[in-house]
């Protein structure tokens, strides 16, 4: 599943990261079932920070997705054009090539 994700910075006593998907990563709601569990209040913190530097650095966007498929349709595009000049120019070599061997044929015959 890929998200695109739009960030604030962490900020003590809120800190929800959107997800275009609907879904989100509520820092503070993470820290704070760390802190119901007995981690420490700046531990929790810092995890929860952490954590969304993580999902910030590691998930492709939506955007990422898109420029990464117009790179591909360019380089695709650009593939066509190189083989359709080199494609060309051997039919142009090969039809030059065979009118000369004919015109020299002829001349002897």
């Amino acid at each position: 599943m890929s998200y695109a994700i739009t960030f604030d910075h962490f900020q003590r006593g809120s800190g929800v990261i959107k997800m275009s998907n609907e879904q989100n990563f509520d820092t503070l709601k993470y820290a704070n079932r760390l802190k119901a569990v007995g981690v420490p209040e700046k531990q929790a913190e810092v995890q929860a920070e952490i954590m969304a530097e993580t999902i910030n650095n590691n998930l492709a966007t939506k955007r990422d997705i898109k420029e990464l498929e117009l790179k591909i349709d360019l380089k695709i595009e650009s593939s066509k054009d190189t083989t359709i000049r080199w494609l060309g120019s051997m039919i142009a070599i090969g039809v030059t090539t065979t009118i000369t061997v004919l015109g020299f044929l002829i001349r002897l015959h």
